[in-house]
């Protein structure tokens, strides 16, 4: 390569550094337009923000005391419900203990009942019910109501 041909080179490299600096210089202007207008958008609403300040610090605070007081209440109401929860597990098991001597007190029964009609029916006899009376087979007696 010869020296005519490298500074021609050296040249259309610098040209298009430049258009490309005056790019740039022109981008930064336009960013400057662009924030001096926004600048002069945002400078009267300040003053409204800093009225505002002290209000939302308020409401902070006292929304910051509700979700404290809230969580506390939570925490009062599992405990309470968990509590209950306990205690009725414990009734629970008392009431299927009740229902099951109940239940195997009506089978004792039932069977005491059953022993004492079963010879006399079987062989077609009447039978003795607990008042001492003597009821036919197939007539309704106080043990048949």
């Amino acid at each position: 390569m010869n020296e005519t041909t490298l500074i021609y080179v050296m040249t259309a490299f610098v040209i298009i550094s430049a258009i490309a600096l005056c790019i740039q210089a022109g981008m930064l202007a336009a960013m400057y337009k662009t924030t001096k207008a926004l600048q002069e958008k945002v400078d009267p609403l300040v003053p409204k923000v800093d009225s505002l300040l002290p209000k939302v610090e308020s409401l902070v605070e006292k929304t910051n005391s509700t979700v404290e007081q809230s969580g506390r209440q939570i925490t009062e109401i599992t405990t309470r419900a968990n509590d209950i929860l306990d205690s009725t597990k414990r009734q629970l098991a008392i009431v299927e203990d009740v229902v099951g001597d109940a239940a195997e007190r009506a089978k004792v029964q039932m069977e005491r009942v059953e022993l004492r009609e079963r010879p006399s029916t079987a062989a077609g006899y009447p039978r003795a019910t607990s008042r001492g009376r003597r009821v036919r087979p197939g007539q309704n007696g106080p043990a048949d109501n």
